[in-house]
């Protein structure tokens, strides 16, 4: 009954794919979450002094919470996700996700101190945990199922896809502040496609309704 219910109201394969593409813009994003911390905490715990006031430098011990407690608030939020999902559609949660994850690497490429550089990794840990939690079940459940499997797919390639856009702006910028803005353009483009597919895709998950 589920899957004759799925089946029916599958959309076009043009809005599968485009929505595809939305949803796992959000999976580049938390790509640049995991792979951000290998080379700027280097820079953050260099033993050269500072050169300037916005040169922040934290010790061993503070730059292994920084790099760890994303993995906290992803904790907190795959249970905020599963509660939005049911209250606004995985689409919706999708959508609302996206400022809170630029937000959060604002406050951490302008971290002047230590608790605010903790803030803004704890809250892209959140925007994780939400887009980890929702996407790939919406993928799965508005995919017909003769492509399905290669929708379902494209999540984990652009989750490693964003891991490599972190390692290679660490490897080429050389500045964890200027690395950290770049790193606010996948959540920046998640919002801008997610919202093209609301006009242009007027679905949500069959299963969400």
């Amino acid at each position: 009954m589920t899957i004759d219910i799925m089946e029916s109201n599958s959309p076009s394969r043009v809005q599968q794919y485009i929505t595809t593409a939305s949803a796992t813009m959000g999976a580049l994003a938390l790509g640049s979450v995991i792979g951000f911390t290998t080379h700027c905490v280097a820079q953050l715990t260099a033993e050269d002094p500072p050169t300037s006031s916005s040169d922040l430098r934290i010790t061993p011990t503070e730059a292994s919470w920084f790099a760890s407690s994303a993995n906290l608030g992803a904790v907190v939020g795959g249970v905020i996700g599963g509660l939005a999902a049911n209250h606004i559609g995985r689409r919706g949660t999708l959508l609302v996700v996206a400022p809170p994850f630029i937000v959060a690497w604002l406050m951490i490429a302008l971290a002047y101190n230590f608790a605010l550089l903790m803030a803004g990794r704890v809250l892209t840990g959140v925007c994780l945990g939400i887009v980890s939690s929702v996407a790939p079940p919406y993928i799965g459940e508005f995919a017909s199922a003769n492509i399905r499997g290669a929708l379902g797919s494209s999540f984990q390639v652009m989750l490693t896809t964003g891991i490599l856009y972190a390692f290679f702006l660490g490897a080429v910028v050389g500045n964890w502040r200027l690395q950290a803005f770049l790193c606010m353009l996948p959540p920046g483009y998640d919002l801008q496609t997610s919202s093209t597919s609301v006009i242009y895709v007027d679905f949500d998950s069959p299963l969400s309704r």
